[in-house]
């Protein structure tokens, strides 16, 4: 009966060290979190590695997944990029989703990409993009991504698909001026590929919003000619014949209703 209960006072103990422990570790953390000075570079060190201690210890505690991630983005800063990966993997792999999912993705798909793991990069930025529209900074990343396959892969017909996703990515992010670049430069070095009428199509199209009409017409007329039967050439003839390039939607339309 002793020796019994004896166990039971030793296993009451361990739970209550444990509950301490992570106790502990909290008050550690916010102190630390809250303090009110700037931490020195031993106590940013000693928050990054309570962060991840936390993390592995307790997985499933309430403050684990944003200490993880404050762990991990810490880590970005630092550059640590394969250390990044390990913990950004094991986090995705332990939380089929949270409030950071999408930003581990982010940094993730940056850690890829300065480690020179391309392919892994563009996963990951497009993990981040169909939970939500990416945006102006992480665009101009994901085209850098793309420009940097094209010289892997220079000489290859792939490399005109690599410049086309890198153009588009740029032209999402407002960079228009860069994004007609890139499109010049897969037009000649690229020529014949089957991605250059949608390459003629979207080097039109900007011009037209940048409004430079005239040199617009002429490539979307490059497009009709070269090309009469790509699915893209009916709708621009039409707007060719009528005259609506550069016109707003709201003038197409005013423009058909009255002809």
């Amino acid at each position: 009966m002793t020796n019994k209960l004896i166990i039971i006072i030793g296993l009451g103990l361990l739970i209550f060290q444990s509950c301490n422990t992570q106790e502990s570790m909290d008050k550690k953390i916010h102190a630390l979190e809250n303090s009110p000075t700037f931490l020195d570079t031993s106590q940013q060190n000693q928050l990054l590695n309570l962060y991840l201690k936390y993390a592995h210890k307790y997985p499933y505690a309430d403050q684990t997944v944003s200490y993880w991630f404050h762990g991990i983005q810490e880590l970005y800063y630092r550059q640590k990029n394969q250390q990044v990966i390990k913990e950004g993997l094991q986090y995705l792999n332990q939380y089929d989703s949270s409030p950071f999912h999408r930003n581990i993705q982010i940094v993730l798909a940056k850690s890829y990409y300065k480690t020179n793991q391309l392919d892994s990069s563009v996963s990951f930025y497009e993990k981040a993009e169909q939970l939500n529209t990416l945006n102006t900074d992480e665009l101009q990343d994901f085209a850098l991504v793309f420009i940097k396959k094209e010289v892997e892969n220079r000489g290859d017909s792939i490399g005109g698909y690599y410049l086309l996703r890198a153009s588009k990515a740029l032209s999402q992010s407002q960079q228009q001026i860069k994004a007609l670049e890139i499109l010049d430069d897969l037009l000649n070095r690229y020529r014949g590929i089957k991605q250059e009428p949608e390459a003629i199509y979207l080097k039109a199209k900007i011009l037209e919003d940048e409004e430079k009409i005239e040199e617009s017409e002429a490539a979307y007329n490059d497009l009709v000619l070269r090309f009469p039967n790509h699915p893209m050439s009916k709708d621009v003839s039409i707007l060719l014949k009528k005259g609506l390039v550069g016109l707003s939607a709201e003038e197409i339309f005013e423009k058909i209703k009255n002809d």
